[in-house]
C-alpha cells in the first residue's frame, strides 16, 4: 500500500507542483533588459538626455500627463528614487545596456529623452505596458525619434 501512494506522490501530484511553479516563474519577470542604441548623427550630434521610469500606476498616469517635453524640469523627476528612475545620456552610435527591476506594483516602463530640437510626443517616449513585458527590449534612438523594437 505505501509503494501506491509514492507512487502517485513521485508520479503525479510531485511534477504537478513543479509545472505550477515553473509557469509562474516564466510568466512574470522580476528584471527586465533594455538594449539602448543610438543611430549615427542624433540629436544633431549632442548628448542625448534619457530617463527610463519605472512606477506604480498612479504615478505614472502623471508622469504620462505630464509628458517627455515637461518632464526633465518638473519638480516630480526630483522626488523619484533610485529603483524608479534611471537617469543617463547617449552619444551618437553607443549601445548600453540598462536592467530594470520590477515588480507586482509597476504599471508601466516609460522612457523619455530630451531632444533638442524635437515638440512632438511619440518620437520622445516609448511606454512599456504590464501585459507586454518579455525578458528583453531594444529601444532603437534614431536621429530625432525612439521607437520600441
Amino acid at each position: 500500500m505505501k509503494r501506491q501512494w509514492r507512487a502517485v506522490l513521485i508520479f503525479i501530484i510531485f511534477p504537478s507542483l513543479m509545472m505550477g511553479c515553473l509557469m509562474n516563474y516564466k510568466l512574470k519577470p522580476t528584471r527586465i533588459t533594455l538594449f539602448i542604441e543610438s543611430g549615427p548623427h542624433i540629436n544633431n550630434d549632442v548628448l542625448l538626455p534619457l530617463d527610463i521610469i519605472a512606477v506604480d500606476a498612479s504615478f505614472s498616469d502623471l508622469i504620462l500627463d505630464i509628458g517627455p517635453e515637461a518632464w526633465f524640469g518638473h519638480s516630480a523627476r526630483g522626488r523619484l528614487v533610485k529603483n524608479e528612475l534611471r537617469r543617463f545620456a547617449i552619444s551618437s552610435g553607443e549601445t548600453r545596456k540598462i536592467e530594470v527591476n520590477v515588480n507586482k506594483k509597476i504599471k508601466r516602463i516609460i522612457i523619455y529623452a530630451d531632444y533638442e530640437k524635437v515638440i512632438d510626443r511619440r518620437g520622445q517616449q516609448v511606454i512599456i505596458e504590464p501585459k507586454r513585458w518579455r525578458f528583453n527590449y531594444t529601444v532603437r534612438i534614431g536621429f530625432n525619434e525612439m521607437e520600441l523594437l
